[in-house]
């Protein structure tokens, strides 16, 4: 069986403390990222991919979706969830918001 492409669109849900971004395909949430926002700093504290869509790229996405939104808003990130740590570490591109 195939993963299938993560290629819905990205919601952005937020107060001036915290938010989230999440994946919906056919009314279903399927993948999410809750951040907290203080002092300059988003911090990403968690991550969610539905079990089908696993290794398909939709938790990078979310990463890329908030790294772009941190650069817009000129915040930096951190993260306590221990996947998007890995991803921020991982991408050099992401380098500019650590």
């Amino acid at each position: 069986m195939t993963t299938p492409r993560c290629e819905d669109p990205i919601l952005h849900t937020g107060d001036p403390a915290g938010g989230t971004f999440c994946i919906v395909r056919r009314g279903e949430r399927v993948a999410e990222l809750t951040y907290t926002r203080a002092q300059g700093y988003a911090t990403i504290t968690h991550t969610w991919i539905d079990d089908e869509l696993r290794g398909s790229g939709c938790g990078r996405r979310l990463v890329a979706e908030i790294v772009q939104w941190a650069r817009d808003g000129n915040l930096r990130l951190r993260s306590t969830c221990p996947f998007a740590r890995a991803v921020l570490e991982r991408m050099p591109e992401f380098a500019d918001v650590r």
